[in-house]
């Protein structure tokens, strides 16, 4: 007598794919039901043009079953999406890479985040679209801290009320009142509300995300994801 297990299914994204012994492969998925979810391919290796179908940004129908581990068994993957466009220009692939590094670092397994998924689902969809793909980039950073509550946007130090210079653990203070943290000019905090709250792509049209604004927003994410 045989028994049946339940079967889930669930559209996700690959975030990261491991060869696992001699033919297997081992998936980090970002789902839209159950959040970051790993899963493993069996006989994924014995097959090369499977192999190569399965890679980081492939976005796809998972069906799976889970088991005791954390490590669930993939019975059925449906490609929705080699997200082609972004893999045609450095630019675009770096900064799509971004996204998945960021919902690595962020996100915490088999928690479900149906609204961060929404939110990189349009992100991918959106970086060919734009002359500079780290606008895309550096507004989803921003919008993951406020979606997690770790980012409180303020124009004004939250211990004097003086203007702020300095984001520390995702609070504004001043100079005077900041230990440690990110500083940003006026015109950079200005910056960061208008990425933080960006609704459509025409707003990006005047705004330019410097080399080193990039950096000071992954040195912010990197203190409040600590």
């Amino acid at each position: 007598m045989t028994s049946s297990k339940l079967l889930f299914r669930s559209d996700g994204v690959v975030l990261n794919a491991l060869p696992f012994q001699d033919f297997d492969l081992i998936l980090t998925v970002f789902s839209l039901e159950e959040g970051i979810i790993k899963l493993i391919v069996k006989g994924a290796g014995r097959s090369k043009q499977k192999r190569e179908n399965i890679t980081p940004l492939t976005c796809a129908e998972f069906v799976y079953s889970k088991g005791r581990s954390e490590l669930f068994r993939s019975h059925e993957i449906s490609i929705i999406s080699h997200h082609l466009k972004l893999r045609q220009s450095l630019g675009h692939l770096e900064a799509a890479c971004d996204l998945l590094h960021a919902i690595q670092n962020s996100q915490m397994e088999q928690t479900p985040a149906p609204m961060v998924y929404k939110l990189l689902m349009w992100s991918l969809d959106k970086i060919p679209l734009v002359p500079d793909p780290n606008q895309i980039a550096a507004s989803f950073r921003l919008k993951l801290l406020r979606h997690d509550g770790l980012l409180l946007l303020s124009l004004h130090c939250s211990e004097c009320g003086e203007r702020g210079h300095a984001i520390v653990k995702g609070e504004t203070f001043c100079l005077k009142h900041a230990v440690g943290g990110v500083i940003f000019s006026d015109q950079e905090f200005h910056l960061l509300g208008q990425l933080a709250f960006l609704s459509s792509l025409s707003e990006l049209d005047t705004l330019v995300v410097t080399q080193e604004l990039r950096k000071r927003i992954e040195r912010l994410c990197q203190d409040c994801w600590a």
